[in-house]
């Protein structure tokens, strides 16, 4: 198996764009509603956007029955689309992630796909994620120690099979961060989906990462099931951005960041996704951030390695951005990307128009 490497290097605009964030209080707690005055994502002439709940169980809760809730956005034009590509969020993050609600029409990963690459995208909070009343949504929260990496997998997985069975034909996936070990774990582990797609993720942490999950978030966990990982804005920023990002796009996402469960904290370090990656056999496309201060971009060359059973890897490399990957002043074209890799591969996910 031969992996594609490309390096992406995509025009950047010098001005800064204009935002429309809300002010933040200096003591803001994450995920507030009250922080902002966002709505919930609505339909354009293009995609239509309707909320969706999913009933799953926790994996560490036999018996369990949890709400998942978020939103699907479907073409406008291409009614009864079989095609769908599932979004499993970072940490910190939500459903939000792929439609934030600053400049749309730029940074919209959701609507971009599904305008561009004429197939649905489906966009949950993942089980604990989100806040009450949020008009980003939220699913239901179980004790957070028992939603670790694996179950979130495991969980993602069934909304899988629900869509299945609801007569989508094609499944892909789509991950951030944490969101693509789970993505990635799960296209191995139950063999169940038609693509994957992996952003701001490669199989080796960096330094700085390591030493912060070891000396401040397993602290944290240890107090609180749904600590404020990262523990505060700047730090989490410093994470995500690098100067190419808007400042007002990274300021206007403060009120939108929730909390992480502590057994998805506890559970990410071993990246269990590494075990089963090789029995992946459908397209993987991989973005790599090369300035991200959480999964080093040197580990790219490892996980080429690792993709032993697809014939159809493909790596791109965009230089200067951080883990926030899409919402750097490239993302559009970073998610432009994404749509035409999606287009070029019908037999995986064909347009529904």
């Amino acid at each position: 198996m031969a992996a594609t490497f490309t390096v992406c290097a995509t025009a950047i605009p010098l001005a800064v764009l204009a935002g429309t964030a809300s002010a933040l209080p200096e003591d803001a707690l994450p995920g507030d509603p009250s922080l902002s005055d966002y709505s919930a994502p609505e339909s354009d002439e293009d995609v239509t956007v309707t909320p969706i709940d999913f009933q799953v169980s926790n994996q560490l809760e036999p018996g369990s029955s949890y709400t998942l809730r978020g939103f699907l956005y479907e073409p406008a034009d291409a009614e009864g689309c079989t095609t769908v590509l599932q979004a499993n969020h970072a940490l910190t993050t939500g459903a939000w992630y792929w439609d934030i609600p600053f400049e749309q029409d730029r940074y919209s990963i959701a609507r971009t796909i599904v305008k561009e690459s004429g197939i649905s995208f489906l966009a949950l909070n993942k089980l604990g994620y989100g806040q009450p009343d949020h008009p980003y949504r939220s699913s239901d929260r179980p004790n957070g120690y028992t939603v670790t990496v694996e179950a979130l997998a495991d969980a993602s997985h069934q909304v899988t099979q629900q869509l299945r069975e609801d007569g989508y034909e094609r499944v892909g996936l789509i991950g951030h961060s944490a969101g693509s070990e789970e993505s990635e774990l799960q296209a191995g582990l139950y063999q169940d989906v038609d693509a994957l797609i992996l952003s701001g993720f490669t199989h080796l942490a960096t330094e700085r990462f390591t030493a912060q999950i070891a000396t401040q978030e397993v602290p944290r966990t240890l107090t609180d099931d749904y600590p404020f990982f990262f523990g505060d804005h700047e730090t989490r920023d410093s994470f995500l951005f690098t100067d190419l990002a808007d400042p007002e796009l990274v300021k206007a996402l403060h009120p939108l960041v929730n909390e992480t469960p502590a057994g998805e904290i506890l559970s990410i370090g071993p990246q269990p996704s590494r075990a089963v990656a090789p029995l992946i056999d459908v397209p993987v496309l991989t973005l790599i951030a090369e300035a991200d201060e959480i999964f080093n971009a040197a580990g790219a060359p490892v996980d080429e390695a690792t993709f032993l059973s697809s014939d159809d890897v493909t790596f791109n490399s965009y230089p200067g951005i951080g883990h926030g990957v899409e919402f750097h002043r490239n993302g559009p074209e970073i998610t432009q990307d994404v749509a035409d890799w999606i287009s070029a591969r019908p037999d995986a996910l064909p347009s529904c128009r």
